[in-house]
């Protein structure tokens, strides 16, 4: 199955937040227009990894989204899950983004 680029890259930032311990339940698609992000709340606060612009509209992402999902969780090895979240943005400004949400009030793996 071919997951477009930006799809992956939102696979990796979701994989990214629970690996600091969020639950799924707290972490969210954020579509504004044409802008991706991906929110995740802690109480009242709420930290976003934007994905990037020109994202398709909520009608054509929900089914790439949902293809994106049942790739992760059920088709993708674990090596493949491996080289998609290493490989990801996310990780590569990982440092950056733990230090933003910690000045946004975010306490990672510490609130559970």
């Amino acid at each position: 199955m071919k997951i477009p680029p930006f799809l992956l890259e939102v696979l990796a930032v979701h994989e990214f937040f629970r690996t600091l311990g969020y639950p799924a339940a707290d972490i969210y698609l954020n579509l504004v227009g044409t802008r991706l992000g991906v929110l995740v709340k802690e109480g009242e606060k709420r930290a976003e990894v934007v994905i990037g612009e020109g994202c398709p509209s909520l009608e054509e992402l929900r089914p790439l989204w949902e293809e994106a999902v049942q790739w992760w969780n059920v088709e993708a090895t674990e090596a493949e899950r491996r080289v998609v979240f290493e490989s990801s943005n996310c990780m590569q400004d990982a440092v950056q983004i733990r230090k933003h949400m910690l000045l946004l009030g975010l306490h990672p793996g510490e609130f559970n």
